[in-house]
């Protein structure tokens, strides 16, 4: 062989019997040599030039025995190796630069040995920790025969199951007859669909009434405020009155007392007084206001103030109830089960909602100005770390997914992702024109941009990329980007990256959602990026739409979780602040995508939120102090039937 190059290439080929292979770093070479792969004498190369023996590669170590039997072989066949001698020169060099090395990790082998020492005290705790794990196993055989004993029940079922499975053959054939009866629907649907398209026009002037019918309610609220305000004035000053009133009536009492006593004087000192006409009292010794007429005027005052109270407590409960009624319209809160793929399902005409009129509020004149309302929303700093408590939590969960920014959901991309992916809905004759390999091409040019996009925000945000998982799902690929501990981040953080290729309808003609989801995990696990990516499938394939507090049942997932009571999921707000942000890509698909974070959750869990509501599920996360990170042992926070009646 020849010598190499005066100047040192970066990049390294290693010569085969088919050819090179490469190119690699000196630092992938080096593990080829510590692997044994490479031997001193294997030839290497930049690729263009000619070929070296490896150990001239500057930065390459070989061991002494791998030297020593290089150049024992060089000596017994020297033809076989075209460098001569001047490579056997360079192994006896070599050689002696190993023995030093060699002495250097017998060094390193007596400190290796003290930590070994170490070792053994550690293997002592453990086998502490096996005793205990001998106590748990007896406790696992306990419960082995009451599952034994549940066993011998569900025999019994299974009888039971082969009957109804009898009845199942005979229902099938009713449901064959059905299925030309759907297809007559599903040309209906079609009519239909026309019909929601202007449906959304409408609920987009709901929207717009609805934000004058909430400026309406704090208006009414300001003059309610001031109605009370001035009715507890108008009290203190009946009171005042009041007072007054009893004070003149006391002094009236004392007036008339006196005057009786002079005249009975007078009667006794002059029998001939009589004729006399008595004295006359002013006015203004005498009350000009009765007592009577200042109670009744009281009285009336109270009435009318108890009558506008009782009218403005109407008209707020009746102010809520409209406005909760419309957000419940808008963001769809309650999700409905998908009737397509349940049986029984029958297609029922909708009735289309007639907003109901607004009370004209009588305008209350405050001479007092309102001060005005001072921003309180600031920026709040952006943290990579985990909330102190699950009450930073609960202090979020008033965000609704009306507060993002959301993708337009197009006809292109919608009819382009009808085809990949759909998976349990019959697609309409439309769509099916639609699905053309054009639009695929659209598609796929769309995900090249947006794969870019999500890798700089990525990095961005949680770090290098130490592995990208590639999904094999030619239907719908949604890979997995996984970002080791950082700085401040210290947990691992599996993002998904594909998801937003698929835009989620949502239902009542609202936008579409362009959504990634993200775990918290302590280390890295395979079953959790399963988890993630058969989570991240669902609510396009389903078509229930996706918001904050949406569950869903992870069915493909059932042999993997089999040892785990958590085999559904709640889509949330990600607990970190900024990746609760979300990643502009407007030059892209003219919107946002939107980050959330998956949490895995038991049948109860699910039941509790799906009745009543998040916050309930986050008062037990924070009562149980409850871990950010993905963890399928944890157990179930519901324990007890009462929750489902709270």
């Amino acid at each position: 062989m020849l010598m190499p190059d005066p100047v040192t290439p970066d990049q390294w080929y290693i010569k085969t019997k088919n050819g090179k292979r490469g190119p690699y770093s000196v630092q992938q070479l080096q593990r080829y040599v510590d692997a044994g792969a490479i031997v001193p004498n294997s030839g290497v190369g930049n690729g263009q030039g000619p070929w070296v023996a490896a150990a001239t590669v500057p930065g390459l170590n070989f061991s002494a025995d791998s030297v020593t039997q290089v150049c024992a072989a060089n000596q017994a066949t020297p033809s076989s190796i075209t460098t001569g001698n001047a490579a056997a020169a360079t192994l006896k060099q070599r050689a002696a630069e190993l023995q030093a090395r060699e002495q250097a990790l017998q060094d390193r082998s007596e400190k290796l040995d003290a930590r070994g020492n170490e070792l053994d005290a550690r293997g002592d705790e453990l086998d502490a920790l096996a005793i205990e794990l001998e106590r748990r196993g007896r406790e696992l055989d306990q419960r082995a025969e009451d599952i034994d004993q549940r066993a011998e029940d569900i025999d019994q079922r299974e009888s039971q199951c082969d009957q109804q499975q009898q009845e199942v053959l005979s229902r099938s054939e009713a449901l064959q007859q059905r299925e030309t009866e759907l297809q007559r629907q599903q040309e209906q649907l079609d009519a239909r669909a026309e019909e929601l398209d202007a449906l959304a026009a409408e609920l987009e002037q709901q929207r717009e009434r609805q934000a004058a019918r909430i400026a309406e309610t704090q208006q009414l609220e300001t003059q309610r405020e001031a109605e009370q305000a001035a009715l507890q004035r108008r009290r203190e000053e009946l009171d005042e009155r009041e007072q007054a009133l009893a004070d003149r009536e006391q002094a009236a009492r004392q007036l008339e007392q006196s005057l009786q006593e002079e005249q009975q004087q007078l009667a006794d000192a002059a029998p001939d007084a009589s004729a006399t006409p008595p004295p006359v009292v002013t006015s203004d010794e005498v009350p000009d206001v009765s007592a009577e007429s200042i109670l009744e005027e009281k009285k009336r005052l109270l009435q009318e103030f108890a009558d506008r109270q009782e009218s403005l407590s109407r008209r707020e409960a009746e102010l809520i109830r409209r406005e909760n009624e419309l957000t419940r319209r808008e963001l769809d809160i309650v999700v409905t089960p998908d009737a397509s793929t349940e049986p029984g399902w029958e297609l029922e005409p909708e009735s289309e909602a007639t907003p109901e009129p607004v009370e004209a509020a009588t305008p209350v004149h405050d001479p007092t100005p309102e001060p005005p309302a001072e921003s309180v929303a600031e920026e709040s700093g952006s943290t990579d770390s985990p909330p102190a408590s699950w009450q930073d939590v609960l202090g979020r969960v008033q965000e609704q997914p009306a507060d993002f920014e959301l993708a337009e959901y197009d006809e292109v991309s919608a009819a382009a992702v009808a085809t990949a992916g759909d998976v349990g809905v019959a697609p309409t004759r439309a769509t099916e024109a639609r699905a053309t390999e054009d639009q695929q091409a659209v598609v796929a040019a769309a995900q090249t941009g947006l794969s870019e996009l999500r890798r700089l925000a990525y990095e961005e945000r949680f770090g290098p990329r130490s592995r990208y998982d590639v999904d094999d799902d030619p239907a719908m690929r949604v890979d997995v980007s996984v970002h080791l501990p950082e700085a401040a981040r210290d947990f691992t953080t599996l993002v998904t990256s594909g998801m937003s290729d698929y835009p989620i309808p949502m239902p009542n003609g609202q936008r579409s959602v362009r959504a990634e989801l993200l775990l918290y995990v302590t280390h890295l696990d395979e079953l959790a990026i399963q988890v993630l990516r058969g989570a991240a499938k669902l609510p396009f394939r389903k078509k229930k739409g996706l918001s904050i507090g949406t569950t869903e049942s992870l069915d493909g997932l059932h042999d993997p979780l089999s040892g785990s009571q958590q085999q559904d999921c709640v889509y949330m707000l990600p607990v970190v602040e900024s990746d609760s942000k979300p990643i502009q890509a407007k030059e892209v698909i003219g919107g946002v995508v939107q980050l959330f974070w998956l949490v895995t959750i038991t049948e109860a869990e699910r039941k509790l939120i799906d009745t009543g509501g998040i916050h309930k599920f986050l008062s037990l996360l924070e009562k149980n102090n409850h871990a950010v990170f993905f963890d399928l042992m944890r157990d179930c926070y519901v324990k007890r039937k009462g929750w489902f009646r709270r």
